[in-house]
């Protein structure tokens, strides 16, 4: 998913929020990564970009920008995340924790279970992009 194809500044201004150098920066250095991106690759990628920001700076507007849905993020093992762009469409991926094979899945299943949610706890779920963490078939079998 690239953040060019779709206006995540205009959803920024939307809710009262602006988009800074440094959260531009963020979101070009998680999209450069082309799916999964992690913290260091994030951080070295923003520094070609810039080499003052500061990189409690880019942890803060990564942390934003998590927060604001622009990027979806997934803790895999041993406190390691991965970030990707969410994108204005749903759309959701499975991640292998032990080879990071990734996956596009159907929206569908995603969509029962907001229903299955929503009716057994009256829970409604937030989710435009899931990154869901486990084994693949392949690393399983090797375990």
């Amino acid at each position: 998913m690239s953040h060019n194809t779709w206006d995540y500044a205009a959803e920024l201004r939307a809710c009262g929020y602006r988009v800074t150098p440094q959260r531009r920066a963020v979101m070009d250095a998680v999209c450069a990564g082309g799916g999964q991106s992690t913290l260091a690759g994030i951080l070295e990628r923003v520094r070609t970009q810039d080499a003052a920001i500061n990189p409690a700076t880019v942890y803060r507007s990564l942390d934003f920008l998590v927060d604001q849905g622009l990027i979806a993020k997934a803790e895999l093992q041993h406190g390691e995340a991965v970030y990707a762009i969410a994108g204005p469409a749903p759309h959701h991926h499975l991640i292998c924790r032990a080879c990071r094979r990734e996956v596009v899945i159907d929206v569908e299943p995603i969509e029962q279970l907001r229903a299955v949610l929503c009716e057994r706890y009256g829970f409604e779920l937030d989710a435009r992009h899931l990154m869901l963490v486990g084994l693949c078939a392949e690393c399983r079998g090797k375990t």
